[in-house]
């Protein structure tokens, strides 16, 4: 790609410079599919869905996403009805 190359974002479809997407050498053309916004509004949600504020850690790990799992309080699968005999 030259100079005032331009490429499509796969994740919003606009036509932004080339410069508008994060390098990547094992990408074709040497850029991400996905423009820099869209790659940080994506990481952003990522980053808020794994933050605990509770625990004070940054993100959840697989401990607390077991502990979680096998707590009392957690969400349980509602049993089947079944038909009075």
């Amino acid at each position: 790609m030259g100079d005032g190359a331009e490429k499509r974002c796969t994740k919003c479809g606009k036509c932004k410079p080339v410069e508008g997407f994060y390098a990547a050498r094992g990408c074709a053309a040497g850029r991400r599919p996905e423009c820099k916004s869209c790659s940080n509004s994506y990481h952003n949600r990522w980053a808020r869905r794994r933050y605990v504020p509770k625990i004070g850690r940054r993100y959840r790990t697989r401990r607390d996403r077991e502990e979680a799992a096998t707590s009392p309080t957690a969400h349980k699968a509602p049993q089947p009805l079944t038909k009075p005999a």
